[in-house]
């Protein structure tokens, strides 16, 4: 095989003119193919550069997914106060500033030095009192139990020896100070058709936050009565959280309302100027960040809460194809969080940025924060004093420590995520006029009476010194004439033998709206929107293009295809074989003579093919002792061939 014949017969566009016109076109179709060839090599060269250079490209997928691929949002509500003057009352500590700044340092805003001996056992004997260990055990019983039975607490004593240590150190302060349970902030709550009262123990105010003590409501296992004896740390952190399922829809009818009492009479403490709530909407498996999505919700308002989720995918291709680095972003198990573990987290990015700077808190401040004591194991010092000034500085920095695990891999996105965009619209509350024939002024009235008996009096009665007295007075009267205050919710004056202008009922209703005026906020969270976009991470040249590309370039410039791929295989296997059997015939004209001294009489065969008579010929060459080669025989019968 020649290179003539190769021209002659290949489907590249332009060879076969090389051996087939005379000059000058012999030399203008070598430019001309040599050019094309060079071109092909030059834009393959940067096709292929383009291709091993390009990661991802993001795009909207989809503007109109359904809600039934969107799970509905978990809710986080803090009490922007978190230390009630109530619990101060409690330990019987109200009046003692000098203790009461001392713990604000301690626990709260932090301080430069550590408590010394005599402040130190003062403390100790806090925390191991009567009171104050009935509230806690009060909390680790309502937590672990689907119910709770006040006469347990008479226990308290084996109880206090039992987890003496522990008490000692204070670690659940800041819990037991911020609200009890039992429909203390959230005094009812609904979902969709579904509506609980605020003593149930989904609104426990026992969740850890970079802010405080919160309460979280995932509505999805709040309101699914086939949970309801669940405790509340599983229902919170289960794998029944795994379980959610997706599934939404529009509206406010549809949608999570909250009626909540900030109890402004109670504040005593908190590191954020003003009154009311601060409010986080975040996937149900995410640590919320309150620094980062906090909204604000002022007392004397209903607030409504729009959500607008966003779903970020990634595909499958682009995921087999590149690392993390590469597409920005983490698979679920890629990057595992040692302090958001996957049985009760997901990987996000937030979830990540947390985990960074707890890393930060437990290396560079020697203590854990209690909000969050899963790396109590490795550090079994809760953050106080000196150590909770450190915590601060790092809590305040979160998003800026990026890094986590022992290899300080970087923080990415989540290759699957929901967002949740937020709009938040406004109205006054309560409407005079029209506050005492809603549910909400029979809400209020069953919680106050509790208020009124409790260790909060004291304090909501110099700020509203006529409200107690005016329930005890309408109380009075109902059981004089056996009647409830308000059945089944509504407020019927009527029905207790009381006209509209009765002084006594007016004086009611006036300081209850003045109440709920100063301490109450509704606030209903709902999906905007019917459908969702999609917003697809994907690669930005798939090899299928690439292939594609450089098939098109090569087509282009050199009529090049596979066939074409082929048939220059099957004619380099041809020059090999060619090749192959020239060595081999002149290794065998190089052989010694035989035994029997008989001098070597080597032939050679081959073969020519004659383009105008399609016939195959066959020559044999007896081959003497000569100096001629192979090569020469075989150049002296091509010249017999032509002629």
């Amino acid at each position: 095989m020649t290179l003539m014949e190769f021209c002659e017969r290949t489907s590249l566009h332009g060879w076969r003119y090389i051996f087939g016109d005379p000059s000058p076109w012999k030399y203008i179709w070598i430019a001309v193919v040599l050019g094309s060839n060079i071109s092909a090599g030059f834009f393959i060269f940067y096709a292929t550069s383009d291709f091993t250079r390009s990661t991802v490209v993001t795009t909207i997928h989809s503007t109109t997914v359904p809600l039934s691929e969107v799970f509905f949002p978990a809710v986080t509500v803090c009490n922007i106060n978190q230390v009630r003057k109530s619990f101060f009352t409690e330990l019987g500590i109200n009046n003692d500033y000098e203790i009461i700044n001392l713990l604000y340092e301690q626990f709260y805003s932090g301080s430069d030095s550590n408590l010394d001996p005599n402040n130190e056992m003062y403390v100790k004997s806090l925390f191991t009192s009567e009171a104050y260990v009935k509230n806690e055990f009060r909390y680790h019983s309502v937590t672990k139990k689907d119910n709770f039975d006040e006469s347990v607490l008479k226990n308290w004593t084996m109880y206090l020896e039992k987890y003496r240590e522990f008490i000692e150190k204070g670690a659940q302060f800041t819990r037991l100070a911020v609200q009890e349970p039992w429909g203390v902030m959230i005094l009812q709550a609904s979902f969709g058709n579904k509506k609980k009262n605020g003593d149930s123990t989904d609104f426990n105010p026992y969740y850890g936050t970079d802010y405080g003590i919160c309460t979280t409501i995932k509505p999805q296992t709040a309101f699914d009565e086939n949970l309801e004896n669940i405790p509340y740390w599983k229902k919170v952190f289960g794998k029944i959280n795994w379980e959610i399922k997706k599934g939404a829809e529009v509206g406010k009818e549809n949608g999570l309302s909250m009626l909540l009492d900030a109890e402004t009479f109670d504040y005593t403490f908190h590191l954020k100027a003003g009154e009311g709530f601060k409010i986080a909407i975040h996937h149900h498996l995410d640590q919320p960040i309150m620094s980062i999505k906090e909204l604000d919700v002022s007392p004397g308002s209903v607030f409504q809460i729009a959500v607008t989720p966003t779903l970020l995918s990634t595909s499958e291709s682009a995921v087999r194809r590149f690392d993390p680095k590469d597409r920005g972003c983490y698979t679920e198990g890629e990057l595992p969080l040692k302090y958001l573990p996957d049985k009760w987290y997901r990987y996000e990015m937030s979830n990540c940025l947390f985990e960074a700077a707890y890393e930060q808190i437990l290396e560079h401040c020697n203590c854990t924060p209690s909000f969050h004591a899963l790396g109590y194991a490795e550090k079994p010092q809760i953050c106080i004093g000196p150590g909770l000034t450190c915590m601060i500085r790092y809590i305040k920095g979160i998003g800026n420590y990026k890094r986590v695990g022992p290899k300080k891999e970087n923080c990415l996105a989540a290759c699957e995520d929901q967002t949740n965009s937020v709009s938040v619209t406004s109205s006054a509350f309560p409407n005079r006029e029209t506050f005492v024939r809603r549910e909400e002024f029979c809400l209020v009235i069953r919680k106050l009476i509790k208020s009124c008996d409790s260790m909060k009096s004291e304090t909501l009665q110099k700020k509203f010194p006529k409200l107690c007295p005016s329930i005890r007075n309408i109380q009075k009267i109902a059981a004089e004439s056996g009647m409830e205050l308000c059945d089944n919710n509504k407020w019927v004056a009527s029905s207790l033998g009381l006209n509209s202008t009765d002084e006594r009922l007016l004086e009611l209703e006036d300081e209850l709206f003045l109440y709920a005026k100063d301490n109450l906020a509704v606030v209903n969270i709902y999906m905007k929107e019917p459908v969702v976009t999609r917003i697809l991470r994907d690669q930005k040249i798939p090899i299928i293009s690439f292939v594609a590309n450089t098939g098109g370039l090569l087509g282009l410039c050199m009529g090049f295809s596979l066939v074409s791929l082929f048939e220059i295989l099957y004619h380099a296997l041809g020059i090999f074989r060619k090749k192959t059997m020239s060595c081999s015939a002149k290794f065998r004209s190089l052989e010694p003579g035989k035994e029997n001294g008989q001098a070597f009489d080597p032939t050679f065969e081959f073969a020519w093919y004659s383009q105008n008579h399609q016939l195959h010929h066959r020559h044999t060459v007896k081959m003497v002792e000569t100096n001629e080669s192979i090569e020469e025989v075989i150049r002296i019968h091509s010249k017999e061939r032509l002629l």
